[in-house]
């Protein structure tokens, strides 16, 4: 599962979505197939798979009511149940921009809010574009603000480095950091540090990384 994690969050390699079992019979692989189902529920969407998106979707609606997902640790079950409800909504609204697949890309790189606006069209200076969403899952502004590397960073650097120069990217970082339970304010209880000093790190280490990935290319 983990793997699988990982290349959908890498979007490799770019062919269509791996389908998973139909029959899932023992408990155990009952827990471990909706975690799957849900990250190849999530690259459909990502990949602009919208019918194999919706298969997947009610394949994963029945499994959320069950034993097997109840029995999931709390964070598998916030993550597939979050991403679950997420794009059922999104799948319901009635948009034919899907179908614009010739268009010119603008790239949205960022955690489950770059779902909302993917596939989208977009008019940039009177030309349309399509939006290309790009994920990493659970990306907080403060990932990429801390000095030391991590899987935030190697993702990042993975979506730039495939983005051809002077392509047109918008970023979606930073919801998180707000939220009261996992984000700057839980961060600072824990601290000496003033809530403040932890915004202004954030803002600053963030801008600084980001503005030295991006050196090359347009916003």
């Amino acid at each position: 599962y983990n793997l699988s994690n990982i290349l959908t969050q890498i979007n490799y390699p770019d062919q269509k979505t791996d389908k998973p079992k139909k029959q899932l019979t023992s408990f155990v692989e009952r827990q471990i197939g909706i975690k799957l189902i849900c990250d190849s529920l999530v690259k459909s969407y990502l990949n602009n798979e919208i019918t194999a998106a919706k298969q997947l979707q009610e394949r994963l609606e029945n499994l959320v009511n069950s034993d097997s997902f109840e029995m999931l640790n709390s964070r598998d079950r916030t993550f597939c149940g979050a991403y679950h409800k997420m794009i059922k909504a999104l799948l319901v609204l009635k948009s034919n921009d899907h179908q614009h697949k010739n268009l010119p890309s603008v790239f949205h790189i960022g955690e489950s809010h770059c779902l909302s606006f993917a596939h989208r069209r977009l008019i940039i200076r009177g030309k349309s574009h399509q939006i290309k969403p790009r994920i990493i899952y659970g990306a907080k502004a403060w990932h990429f603000a801390r000095p030391e590397e991590n899987k935030f960073k190697g993702i990042l650097r993975h979506h730039t480095s495939r983005i051809p120069t002077s392509s047109l990217v918008f970023l979606s970082f930073g919801e998180i950091d707000c939220r009261q339970d996992e984000g700057i304010l839980a961060a600072a209880a824990k601290s000496k540090i003033t809530t403040e000093q932890l915004v202004y790190n954030t803002v600053y280490g963030y801008l600084n990384f980001i503005s030295k990935q991006f050196s090359e290319g347009e916003f």
